[in-house]
């Protein structure tokens, strides 16, 4: 990769060991907003708060307009009710949109703050510190919990929640992680960068399926 723009990390998300890196730096002091990324924490919230239970669902009408931003969904089409494990391997714009606004704007923000966002990962040396702000209205805090708007990160800090100085970063007892474990995993379902199968789990994602934008 030598000569070439960008930067690449591989983490082993259980350690927080660092198994390789290019431009390491440059992930380290990027700040961006994590997009769908985001979604695992939110639904963590959602989940701690008792504002949605692993059975409920909603029938995703796809079209999602907030604050002047299409964000439709794009996903496969479904006459199905979603519940939280679909929403989130569909990356679900339309469940996500409309189950924040069970959560306040500080109890949205205090969670994404609990998680690490706003902490540097450890990784390297000199990196930029992350910011969760607290949404002043209802469509700043549906995008903010989709990742949009309000939370600016870096990559290995969205990979690695839960900063633990000079260790690991996540820990089997991670409250964002045994929330999610909590979720039934179904055949057709395939495993988010933070979904944490039980032990024993079958994922299968078919390969008609198109690649989920995460």
């Amino acid at each position: 990769m030598a000569g070439q723009s960008g930067a690449a990390v591989v983490v082993e998300v259980d350690s927080g060991r660092l198994l390789a890196s290019y431009r390491l730096e440059v992930a380290a002091q990027t700040l961006a907003s994590p997009g769908s990324t985001l979604k695992p924490f939110t639904l963590a919230a959602l989940l701690e708060g008792g504002k949605v239970a692993p059975e409920t669902a909603l029938v995703c009408r796809r079209r999602v307009r907030i604050g002047g931003q299409s964000l439709d969904c794009t996903h496969v089409q479904t006459v199905e009710p979603i519940d939280p494990v679909t929403a989130l391997a569909y990356s679900c714009n339309y469940f996500f949109a409309h189950q924040a606004r069970r959560l306040d704007v500080r109890e949205l923000a205090e969670a994404l703050r609990r998680a690490g966002l706003a902490s540097p990962s450890g990784l390297a040396e000199g990196e930029a510190t992350g910011a969760v702000r607290v949404a002043t209205n209802e469509e700043e805090k549906q995008l903010e919990a989709m990742g949009h708007s309000g939370v600016e990160t870096t990559p290995p800090t969205v990979f690695l929640p839960k900063s633990v100085p000079c260790g690991p970063r996540r820990t089997s007892t991670d409250s964002t992680s045994s929330v999610l474990t909590t979720l039934p995993v179904r055949r057709g379902m395939y495993t988010p960068s933070m979904y944490r199968p039980t032990p024993g789990s079958t994922l299968l994602r078919p390969s008609s399926w198109p690649t989920p934008r995460m």
